[in-house]
């Protein structure tokens, strides 16, 4: 029902950038959304993942692989992030909206 949620919202969402954060282990896995910045109908659509460096997050648009895959490692608590040299990176003055799974999130919105 999320998944259906979140392409249904896509799909009316005309334009802009957009910030996905990937899942940790056991979390909705929403990396098929990275696909949709390759639809035509989608194209005015940035879409961007974060990356912690140090206590802060940079946002990178990432570079496909060739094969569908995309320049993506893990960091120290298991969640894919871009290779900061094989991507582009965004502003978050730039996001228009910005999509993060969670099972569970505390009254200061932490995961």
């Amino acid at each position: 029902k999320i998944r259906q949620f979140l392409f249904s919202y896509i799909e009316s969402y005309q334009a802009g950038t957009v910030g996905l954060f990937l899942s940790l282990p056991g979390e909705p896995d929403l990396r098929d959304l990275l696909s949709l910045q390759f639809q035509p109908e989608l194209e005015p659509i940035t879409w961007t993942v974060p990356r912690l460096v140090g206590d802060d997050l940079t946002f990178y648009v990432p570079d496909q692989k060739v094969g569908g895959g995309y320049f993506l490692d893990k960091n120290q608590y298991g969640i894919e992030e871009p290779i900061p040299e094989k991507a582009l990176e965004v502003t978050p003055s730039q996001l228009d909206v910005i999509f993060v799974p969670g099972l569970a999130f505390d009254r200061s919105l932490n995961r």
